[in-house]
């Protein structure tokens, strides 16, 4: 494969290439007139000797890949050429967009994804590690669960923005992997970790704010807890990437951290208009921490994905 220096290329516009097992180039890198190909080691026997002189290349390789089939790759990867800063800064707030996850929420793309992005400019420039975002995320967010666990509407309200700054966080730690190749098994570990830490830590903190204002409810809180843990077990085991009727879909939004934002937000305007209801508010919030792992369960058995 031949990558020139002044191409940036997103691996699902590279994969495709090799997918091909054939002589073939990225339609839009050779308009831009800095081809991406997957060449034969023929072509780049020939090639060789420019490339190891670090020689202009360009045109003995549109020779090379004249001389026989070659297939044209076209799919939306970014494929983009730079030739100066203008065309830097392009390629890299194109780069930008194309980190997010496929199971970003309507939510994550309009709020976490555009402050994430400058927290990731900060964390790369500074050489500062996913698995340390991952490590920053979850001391936030534990400091989240204890402003929820101090029973006021004040502190209750802090949380939900302490809770937002967790999750930021957490989409950040992600796209500093992805733009600077380091993903890991242990990182999706302490990822997967933190964020059920802080989940059952926030569970459990409304369920003990609930007891401390009304008397009632810190058992729930437990119980909410535990069907976070049991969730993101599930979730592990089965990733969510193939469910694709209505059931499916409908399973997935459990397990969306919009669904999480709702129940800490109702929680808070509870506290600040009808704190008697906490405890029944809390019976929802078990309820519904146990719905995701229980409903995938079901999919399971019954489906077998």
């Amino acid at each position: 494969m031949l990558v020139p220096a002044t191409l940036v290329a997103t691996v699902p516009a590279v994969a495709p290439l090799f997918a091909t097992r054939a002589l073939a180039t990225h339609a839009s890198a050779r308009a831009s007139g800095a081809p991406l190909v997957t060449a034969s080691p023929d072509v780049v026997r020939a090639l060789w000797t420019m490339l190891r002189e670090a020689e202009p290349a360009g045109a003995a390789l549109e020779q090379g890949l004249a001389r026989g089939p070659l297939a044209t790759v076209v799919d939306g990867g970014l494929v983009h050429r730079v030739t100066d800063s203008a065309a830097a800064r392009i390629a890299e707030a194109k780069l930008y967009t194309t980190i997010g996850s496929p199971i970003d929420t309507a939510w994550d793309r309009a709020f976490h994804r555009r402050v994430s992005r400058h927290v990731t400019r900060a964390a790369i420039a500074c050489g500062i590690t996913p698995n340390a975002v991952t490590i920053a995320s979850g001391v936030v967010g534990l400091v989240a669960a204890w402003c929820f666990a101090t029973p006021t509407p004040l502190f209750a309200a802090l949380g939900v923005v302490v809770y937002a700054m967790a999750v930021v966080l957490d989409h950040s730690d992600g796209e500093v992997a992805r733009l600077t190749l380091t993903e890991s098994a242990i990182g999706e570990w302490l990822d997967i970790g933190t964020d059920t830490v802080i989940h059952a830590g926030v569970v459990f903190a409304l369920g003990a704010t609930s007891a401390a204002v009304s008397g009632r409810g810190a058992g729930l809180g437990l119980v909410g807890a535990l069907g976070i843990v049991a969730s993101a077990a599930v979730m592990k085991r089965w990733p969510a990437v193939a469910m694709p009727d209505r059931f499916g879909t409908s399973i997935a939004q459990l397990g969306s951290r919009d669904g999480f934002y709702a129940m800490v937000l109702g929680f808070t305007l509870a506290m600040t208009a009808a704190p008697a209801a906490l405890p029944v508010l809390m019976v929802v919030i078990a309820a519904g921490s146990h719905a995701y792992w229980v409903s995938r369960l079901i999919y399971r058995v019954t489906r077998g994905a």
